[in-house]
């Protein structure tokens, strides 16, 4: 059969030489042909081993068949066998049992094979199952990806459209594509950022300085400043898919830092809790924005405008916050630990309970700010201005006042054990109560300050004509040596 097939074969060969095929075509019909030949190969393979069994299964049936008439026949008649028969039968029992022995094993022989080849058959089967199991999540990941990419696509189209629904329908379409699938989850958020930036843009007028000028000095009417500066919906509803989008299986979660919202109008945002941290928010206009409990922490906040916005609770540790101005905004509760926030404008601020431990003021503006209770544990406040502020109860522990401005400054009780005030200025600053105990009072001006239950011990900077021109200088608290020098009775000192 196989002869004969490939005769035919040779035949349509000689055939098809004849005709003028290009390269090409001669190479695909050789490997159709080459395929062709491993087809009666395996074909071949499988007849001969068919055939093998067929036979081995006719010549065993043969076999039992002799062993049955000539063997086990005779014996079935053993009960009339006399002495003689029996002596005489003897060798054909032995040859039966001999027999049997082999029969068995030759039996244990196929069943231990036909045992392998259907063990063979059946993982041949599993790794047949499991290619095609492959195979068929490969092209269902690859359906998906395309679903993926055309979704996205029509998201990012409907984001251009004039009408807000049916950019709102865009928006939630990349929010439900980033939440179901992480690995998109921050090409959509930069897609969202970029949508950001191009349609809340800084006002930009040569004749007005800033959005707070422009408010409060060319707009009378509420409502119109309102409408004027209101965030548009769509812009709203991005900010928020953005700030609420952070899975937790998310696979890059650094990839935040990427994120890229500088330069775009906020004012009067909600963004209660928004979640902003390590974005770069840099020369945003948060103006009489709502930030309450919101995290951005780390964010760039460079040149940020936070004038009168709400950040009661916010956390903005390790935030860059070079530059930013916060006039009259509102910080009660509010984390800046170990932040940046030299050069910041923080003017009538509130702040009371607010924690700066080792954060960076060198040259910021406080003045008449409302300071009660706050933490500057470590902070460098070098060069600060602190005029007239509130700071009752403050905590100036360890922080560095060097060269700082505290004119006029309410202290009362407020903590500056081992601070630095080298050459800052007190000048009528009310320190009752204060604890000054171990800071480096160096060249301090204290002209006019207040000194009525301060304490100054262990305190070896200071020298006795600073505290004269003080007031109340006499009911404070000294070392014994100090208050020698001062020529008070001994009995009230330290």
């Amino acid at each position: 059969m196989t002869e004969e097939k490939t005769k035919r074969i040779i035949a349509k060969i000689s055939k098809i030489q004849e005709r003028n095929f290009s390269s090409e075509q001669l190479d695909k019909l050789e490997e159709y042909i080459h395929q062709g030949i491993l087809n009666l190969d395996k074909y071949n393979n499988i007849n001969i081993e068919r055939n093998t069994l067929i036979f081995s299964v006719v010549f065993l049936i043969f076999m039992l068949f002799c062993i049955l008439f000539f063997v086990v026949h005779p014996i079935l008649f053993i009960e009339q066998w006399t002495e003689q028969d029996v002596i005489k039968n003897k060798i054909r029992v032995e040859t039966l049992k001999t027999i049997g022995l082999i029969t068995g094993g030759i039996l244990a022989f196929f069943g231990l094979y036909f045992g392998y080849k259907r063990a063979v058959a059946m993982e041949n089967s599993a790794i047949a199952a499991n290619k095609t199991a492959e195979a068929a999540n490969k092209n269902a990941e690859i359906a998906e990806d395309k679903q993926i990419t055309e979704r996205f696509s029509k998201a990012v189209e409907l984001l251009a459209s004039d009408k807000i629904e049916v950019r709102l329908g865009g928006i939630y379409t990349l929010e439900r594509i980033a939440q179901n699938y992480p690995r998109e989850h921050w090409t959509i958020m930069k897609v969202l950022t970029a949508f950001v930036r191009e349609n809340a843009k800084l006002i930009e007028d040569s004749n007005v300085q800033s959005a707070k000028i422009f408010i409060d000095e060319y707009l009378d009417n509420k409502k119109q400043k309102k409408e004027l500066y209101k965030v548009r919906l769509d812009i709203l509803d991005t900010l928020i898919v953005i700030a609420q989008n952070n899975p937790d299986n998310n696979p890059d979660n650094n990839q935040r830092k990427n994120l890229n919202l500088s330069n775009i109008n906020l004012i009067q945002a909600d963004l209660c809790g928004a979640l902003l941290k390590e974005i770069n928010l840099s020369r945003a206009n948060f103006l009489g924005a709502n930030l309450s409990n919101a995290d951005l922490s780390g964010a760039n906040c460079l040149g940020v405008n936070f004038s009168k916005a709400d950040l009661s609770n916010a956390n903005l540790s390790v935030a860059n916050l070079f530059g930013a101005t916060f006039e009259e905004a509102r910080f009660s509760g509010a984390n800046l630990t170990r932040a940046d926030l030299c050069g910041a404008n923080f003017t009538k601020a509130y702040l009371r309970g607010a924690n700066l431990t080792e954060a960076k003021l060198t040259m910021a503006k406080l003045a008449e700010a409302f300071l009660t209770e706050v933490n500057f544990t470590k902070a460098n406040l070098t060069l600060a201005n602190i005029s007239r502020a509130d700071l009752i109860d403050a905590n100036f522990s360890e922080a560095d006042l060097t060269k700082a401005v505290l004119i006029g400054s309410l202290l009362w009780g407020a903590n500056l054990t081992e601070a630095n005030l080298t050459e800052a200025n007190l000048t009528e600053a009310n320190l009752t109560e204060a604890n000054l105990s171990g800071a480096n009072l160096t060249r301090t001006n204290l002209t006019g300050a207040n000194l009525e239950e301060a304490n100054f011990t262990k305190n070896k900077t200071i020298k006795p004509e600073q505290i004269r021109k003080a007031t109340n200088w006499e009911k404070a608290k000294y070392d014994k040596d100090f208050w020698e020098k001062l020529g008070l009775p001994p009995e009230n000192s330290e």
